[in-house]
């Protein structure tokens, strides 16, 4: 930042404030480099402190790790690494003080271009490094070099440059945070690839955090992504969350497979139909597919591999599968679809029953010719009702909560917030009462994981606000209104578009995101030409399902593969059949939206 000091006026009326460097003579300000500021002696006692702290804290966790067999060095050693490296760090903050502030001016732009080309070249084959599903590194010999963490540097050093070229405009969103947002939704973009959360929140504080500092409408910005995230419907996306992940641990995993294969596991590729049928009931779980796909494939995966199913046959059905989790209740993107447009959570609910068994039994029609075309061995046995009464009365406690949940909600007894109270309840006394499964641990886990994930969703949504909002400052909302209505005012026609257009999103964006951010703009157009609230909804739900293993942000083909040692592109091919599955159910609602509509007069 630049402290100007006006001329002519006594040392006691010195007026410090940022602005732009290239308006300092038209203000008569003198600008002086900060390497002749006085030192701000209250920062420079914190930031002390706070390096004593720590190594006091670094000193008292390392002193025994000096003479445990994994180590055998010195009792000293990770403290004094410690030391070394806080006095390289202090060398370093020497060296940039008494660099000119025009030095760093100029190369803000270069460097923040630079930042982005690391964050594209990691996507490059042969130049950048992946480790456990992330691409994040640039291996150069001696170490790999982590591009996020030069992207942190360049951020801070942009946001800096810009808030001082625009202090004018601090207090305007459309000529102030607007510009910012964009620029953060392209890094954004890039780093969420790779896929870097924990970097991208960073980067995101420190270009806001700048902003406030700079004198930028922060007070808008906090009302916006609050305003996000205030939904009541919302409340139920920890609840149901956490009722999947302790079903889940709770021993209902390998019973929902034996029922599921008392049933279909006779028929040519039984398993392939016991992971869909099993996805199907798991759905009404935990709501969320990538879950499902964690949560299924470690089931099914290994013993469809011993069984003869190739892994390309494996990973694809288990990841199209998954993706029932978001359609049949109960389903996360469908209450935030319902916080919102404002739609009613129940009806979207049982809006989405027969499209969830459409869709599964579309998957088990491409799975039986693809076991047939494969050759995979027909399962011995025939169906006998013995086994599925046995399997049945196992699992009993397991099918009943989506029975609980849905049945709750239609009856109006409880809202969709309350009934993930219901939910949670219910999870833990299956867990752990009926089938004796459910440990503590088991417990820490699950509200851990649920923290985790309701977090990361809470953020994105209350972000894709933000983006919202500059979207619509800017006017895009009625320049995709203009466009759509100009092409056409069919209904049909508008609908196909909005989903094609949620479609092509997914394959790059995040779906609650997606969501968060294209809903508010194309629902309204929905709504202007006729289209039914809970048919749109439900087929987006759909549609956002197929995204989710569409690359090159197909979250549960992802995990599928990262779990098989397989690549995206080897398992693609053979996901095309079960993506133009959907497509055929897709189309089959769009021309008979009474599949979607049926179960919901039950609330009429």
């Amino acid at each position: 930042m630049l402290i100007r000091r006006r001329k002519k006026e006594d040392a006691d009326d010195i007026v410090t404030r940022v602005g732009d460097y290239n308006n300092a003579a038209a203000l008569n300000y003198e600008p002086r480099d900060i390497g002749s500021v006085p030192p701000d002696y209250g920062v420079l006692f914190v930031v002390f402190s706070l390096m004593l702290l720590g190594c006091l804290m670094v000193f008292s966790a390392s002193i025994s790790l000096g003479d445990s067999p994994k180590y055998h060095i010195s009792e000293h050693y990770f403290f004094v690494r410690h030391v070394i490296s806080l006095i390289v760090a202090l060398f370093g903050a020497y060296i940039v003080w008494h660099i000119p502030m025009k030095a760093w001016k100029k190369m803000a732009f270069p460097f923040f271009l630079f930042g982005l080309f690391l964050l594209g070249a990691v996507f490059i084959p042969g130049v950048g490094k992946s480790t456990n599903g992330a691409c994040r590194w640039i291996p150069l010999g001696l170490f790999n070099l982590q591009v996020t963490e030069v992207m942190k540097i360049a951020v801070l050093i942009y946001a800096a440059d810009f808030t001082v070229r625009k202090q004018n405009y601090m207090h305007s969103v459309k000529k102030g945070l607007l510009p910012m947002l964009l620029v953060m939704g392209l890094v954004g973009f890039l780093v969420l690839k790779e896929p870097d959360l924990g970097a991208y929140v960073m980067m995101l504080a420190i270009s806001m955090g700048i902003l406030f500092l700079g004198g930028g409408s922060t007070v808008t910005i906090a009302q916006r992504m609050f305003e996000g995230m205030n939904s009541f419907a919302l409340l139920a996306i920890p609840l149901y969350t956490f009722a999947g992940f302790t079903m889940s641990k709770g021993g209902i995993s390998k019973r929902l497979m034996d029922f599921c294969y008392s049933i279909v596991g006779h028929i040519y590729g039984g398993l392939a139909h016991v992971n869909v049928l099993s996805s199907m009931i798991f759905a009404g779980i935990s709501g969320s597919a990538v879950a499902d796909t964690a949560g299924v494939s470690g089931m099914f995966m290994p013993e469809m591999i011993r069984k003869g199913y190739s892994k390309n046959f494996t990973v694809a059905v288990t990841a199209i599968s998954s993706t029932i989790g978001i359609i049949i209740p109960p389903s996360i993107p469908m209450v935030v679809i319902a916080g919102i447009c404002g739609i009613s959570t129940g009806k979207l609910f049982l809006g989405g029953i027969i499209p969830g068994i459409l869709c599964g039994l579309a998957q088990m029609i491409v799975s039986y010719f693809l076991a047939k075309k494969e050759g995979v061995p027909k399962e011995p046995g025939h169906f006998t009702i013995g086994p599925v009464l046995h399997g049945l009365w196992e699992s009993w406690p397991a099918l009943l909560m989506p029975i609980i949940i849905v049945g709750t909600i239609t009856m109006g007894i409880v809202s969709p917030t309350e009934a993930g109270v219901i939910a949670v309840v219910y999870g833990l006394f299956a867990g752990g009462i009926i089938y004796r499964e459910l440990k503590w641990e088991d417990i820490k886990f699950a509200f851990a994981e649920t923290v985790r994930t309701s977090g990361r969703i809470f953020i994105v949504i209350g972000a894709a606000k933000l983006y919202t909002v500059m979207l619509t400052t800017a006017g895009f909302d009625k320049w995709v209104a203009k466009t759509m209505l100009g092409f056409s005012t069919n209904p049909t026609v508008i609908l196909i578009m909005i989903l094609l257009i949620f479609f092509i999103v997914t394959m790059f964006m995040e779906s609650i995101a997606t969501l968060t951010l294209f809903m508010p703009i194309l629902y309204p157009i929905a709504l202007g030409v006729g289209i039914n609230p809970i048919v749109l909804s439900v087929l987006i739900t759909v549609v956002i399902g197929v995204g989710l293993v569409t690359p090159p942000v197909g979250m549960c083909i992802y995990v599928a593969c990262d779990l098989m040692d397989v690549t995206v592109g080897e398992v693609f091919p053979t996901l095309v059949p079960f993506i133009a599955a959907t497509f055929v159910c897709i189309a089959l609602m769009v021309a008979f939206p009474q599949l979607i509509l049926l179960p919901t007069y039950l609330m009429a």
